[in-house]
């Protein structure tokens, strides 16, 4: 439960509690560079921007490898709001809350 909030403070096992979210939250926002796949795209230009990569007209490993992911479905994806969702959602709310924030971190 939880497996990034626990891998990112290296409290592996044992009760989590809302400071545990807050330290992952400082670990994310200082070491991490933020990427949303439901963002490809916007994820694909900050990347490029950030390490200074470039492809010319020929389709490169952008389109190659990025364009291909994006247009297809996930055959795994949950249902928000599902019994399944609602399970995940139970056990891993310490994940969710730093998901959440990962959002905030992406939108600025």
């Amino acid at each position: 439960d939880n497996w990034v909030v626990r891998s990112l403070t290296n409290n592996k096992r044992g009760e989590l509690n809302e400071e545990h979210v807050m330290v992952a939250k400082g670990i994310l926002a200082s070491k991490f560079f933020v990427g949303i796949s439901d963002y490809l795209e916007e994820t694909i230009k900050r990347l490029e921007i950030y390490y200074g990569w470039s492809e010319d007209k020929s389709p490169g490993c952008v389109e190659t490898h990025f364009k291909k992911y994006e247009k297809e479905k996930n055959p795994h994806m949950i249902e928000r709001g599902s019994d399944e969702w609602n399970l995940i959602t139970d056990k891993d709310n310490f994940d969710l809350m730093l998901y959440y924030y990962a959002l905030e971190l992406f939108a600025k």
